[in-house]
């Protein structure tokens, strides 16, 4: 018992005597129920001494209560799979020396620490260069490359112009892409023509035979027979030719076929520069067989002869034939008329009770204009007739100037005005029966009368 008669605490660790187990812990110390000092993780440190208080239990610590680290790598022997790293070395979460780039060589020892992966390395951990050409074995496809020898990044021989032969032995360094090459690396000429295979579009040439871009024979006038053979250098583009080159002339009349409109021209027949037998009066009918050869451009012809017809036999061409409906037989004057006959505008027809010619009567008049010009200088009147209808003086004023209207229109079209003259007959001058409708119609007319 102490002073105070309550049992006594020697150590003052809250623990009697009677039941400390240690009744001399330092003063202050944590106990245990048994009054010793209080050791949390098992390890044989009181926690008062404990620098590392929670060791994993069953560990094996050092005088401070820590795990021991036997090769001083930071790991824990307990979890160190590499115990006796030497020191100072960089290790991984297991106590292990690194490899950062897993060649085999730790990276303290490693001269190269990031080789690339599967690379065969030295002792130094750098990769190995077999030829020492600079590529190392990983990337090398040539493994064997002469010692001095330029190399690409695969490690193998240069071939700038791809074409087999490396640049140390090419002799021609730029050869064309795909183009054959000998065993210097020069283009083949198979030929001999000046132009390699790979351009050469005709391989077999004549030795000193001249040949173009491609390889092939000059034909400097592009008709399928070279230069070497060509009696005619310069035959027109597209012109057939021989084998010899020259144009070809199937009628044999002077004309090549390519100029040749008429290939099959009688022999000894003239031609022109078409090669077609003449037409001296363009009038389709060949000189030959033109029993007319002076008809006049334009006239109307019997294809047979080249003549010009006549329907009326009258021995006036139906062109320069004014009258063409003359009676068999009958004399006639130069343009085809009798002598009491007049030239009708049949169909030349007036707007009621006017002098306005009717659209109709226009081209009846412009196609007896065309057979006027055909004879110059003949001289005519314009004729104007009425029927008996209405008054007299008015059928004769009408008549008049339906005259004058024709009249001024065959001076507009280019017949001369001092050939021409008009008057007005009214209805003195009938032709048929003017009691019928038939008749006034037919009374009711324009006549050119040819004049001396």
């Amino acid at each position: 018992m102490n002073a105070e008669g309550c049992p006594a605490d020697t150590d003052k660790d809250g623990v009697v005597d009677a039941d400390d187990k240690c009744p001399t812990s330092p003063e202050g110390s944590a106990v245990n129920a048994e009054g010793c000092p209080a050791d949390s993780d098992k390890d044989g440190v009181a926690d008062a001494d404990d620098k590392c208080p929670t060791s994993p239990e069953g560990s094996a610590v050092n005088a401070e209560g820590c795990p021991a680290d036997t090769d001083k790598d930071g790991v824990a022997d307990t979890d160190d799979k590499c115990p006796t790293s030497p020191e100072g070395s960089m290790v991984n979460a297991e106590g292990c020396p690194i490899d950062s780039d897993k060649d085999g060589i730790v990276d303290t020892d490693d001269k190269c620490p990031s080789s690339p992966a599967g690379a065969p390395v030295d002792n130094t951990g750098c990769p190995v260069d077999s030829d020492k050409d600079g590529v190392t074995d990983l990337e090398d496809q040539c493994l064997t490359t002469a010692e001095g020898v330029k190399v690409d990044a695969k490690g193998c021989a240069l071939d700038a112009d791809k074409d087999g032969v490396m640049d140390n032995i090419d002799k021609c360094l730029t050869s064309p892409s795909g183009s054959p090459v000998d065993a210097t690396g020069c283009p083949v000429d198979s030929d001999k023509d000046g132009v390699t295979d790979l351009e050469d579009q005709c391989l077999t040439t004549a030795e000193g035979v001249k040949v173009d871009a491609k390889g092939c024979a000059l034909d400097a006038d592009k008709d399928g027979v070279t230069d070497d053979v060509d009696k005619c250098l310069t035959s027109p583009s597209g012109s057939p030719v021989d084998a010899t080159g020259c144009p070809v002339d199937s009628d044999k009349d002077g004309v090549t076929d390519l100029e040749d409109q008429c290939l099959t021209t009688p022999a000894g027949a003239k031609v022109d520069n078409k090669g077609c037998e003449l037409d001296s009066d363009n009038d389709g009918v060949v000189d030959s067989t033109d029993k007319c050869p002076d008809t006049k451009a334009g006239e109307k012809i019997d294809t047979a002869t080249g003549c010009a017809p006549d329907a009326d036999a009258d021995g006036v061409s139906d062109l320069k034939d004014l009258c063409p409906g003359t009676e068999s037989g009958k004399d006639v004057n130069e343009v085809g008329c009798a002598s009491d006959e007049n030239i009708s505008l049949k169909g030349v027809n007036f707007k009621t009770a006017s002098a306005e010619l009717t659209a109709t009567s226009l081209p009846i008049l412009d196609e007896a204009i065309e057979s006027l010009k055909r004879h110059p200088g003949i001289k005519l009147r314009v004729a104007g007739h009425t029927d008996s209808s209405g008054d007299d003086a008015l059928n004769m004023s009408l008549s008049s100037k339906r005259a004058v209207t024709v009249m001024k229109y065959l001076i507009s079209k280019g017949i001369a005005s001092d050939t021409l003259t008009a008057s007005g007959f009214g209805e003195t001058k009938p032709i048929a029966d003017n009691a019928t409708a038939e008749g006034r119609a037919t009374n009711r007319r324009v006549e050119l009368e040819i004049r001396k």
